[in-house]
């Protein structure tokens, strides 16, 4: 009997692909572990510049969610989330997916928990004059968005947009306040996709992935929508950190612009919804 003529040969070939993605995943966070680990950001750190009270109420804060999730398994979809992030993190750095004029740092566990910030932006002028924070960065592989973008309505509706308190020293001393906050994200199936060459370690080919413009995109429609808000609604400073921002990212855009925009991914399909939703609220 031929392999085609088995009813059990196409299980077998799920079967197969199913562990080759699993075993794939778990290289892919161990990968994603080393390069979280080079980029921490501990608030042991920040001694010499906020106080001992603040440093043991926010490290006590980090110890008791630790004490919760490392007990835990993660989910599946927790795993790949990591792993995005991890990617975003690496690839923004060797593979200038946010841009050539973008540096990308990751935030303390503090800044992550509390204030729902994975990465933070920075943008180098290319004119002169001093490097500008841009935005707080959420990365997700969830189509389940709402409870994200509910909390960014409810820092913006009362006057205020995405905070950190600990930013790195050679970037700039104390918190941030008024940052703009973005989600970006694609689907678990995507993720696989990029781990593929990233275990291969072929940044050429990341450099070159459509996933690029699509962050890019999804970045661009959240800084326009909080661009629009703010001039309807009287937030005229707040302008001062978006349109740097938005204008960045939108020159980085313009480099893509023979590159297709994929399509059919759910979170960036989630994402546009939420964003048409809020246009709806804010009257934009």
């Amino acid at each position: 009997m031929r392999n085609g003529d088995n009813p059990a040969f196409p299980e077998s070939i799920a079967s197969q692909e199913k562990q080759q993605k699993e075993q794939r995943l778990s290289l892919g966070l161990s990968k994603a572990d080393q390069v979280m680990e080079e980029k921490k950001l501990e608030l042991e750190s920040f001694a010499d510049s906020v106080s001992t009270q603040k440093l043991q109420r926010d490290r006590a804060y980090v110890d008791r969610l630790h004490a919760v999730f490392t007990s835990k398994e993660l989910k599946k979809e927790a795993k790949y989330g990591k792993v995005l992030e991890a990617l975003i993190l690496d690839l923004g750095e060797l593979a200038s997916w946010l841009g050539e004029n973008t540096d990308i740092a990751r935030t303390t566990e503090y800044d992550d928990w509390r204030n729902k910030v994975d990465v933070l932006l920075r943008f180098k002028r290319v004119e002169g004059g001093e490097d500008f924070l841009g935005m707080a960065v959420d990365a997700t592989v969830s189509y389940l968005l709402r409870d994200k973008f509910d909390r960014i309505v409810q820092e913006i509706e009362p006057g205020h947009m995405g905070e950190v308190h600990y930013v790195k020293k050679d970037w700039k001393k104390g918190r941030l306040d008024n940052l703009p906050r973005v989600v970006v994200g694609v689907d678990p199936e995507r993720v696989d996709e990029l781990m593929q060459l990233w275990l291969q370690d072929d940044y050429e080919a990341l450099a070159a992935s459509p996933v690029k413009k699509l962050l890019l995109t999804q970045i661009a429609s959240q800084l326009q929508l909080y661009h629009d808000y703010a001039n309807k609604y009287g937030k005229r400073d707040w302008l001062e950190h978006i349109d740097p921002a938005l204008k960045e990212i939108n020159s980085q855009l313009a480099l893509e612009a023979d590159t297709p925009l994929l399509q059919h991914d759910s979170v960036s399909v989630a994402l546009q919804s939420q964003l048409q939703i809020l246009r709806r609220k804010w009257a934009l």
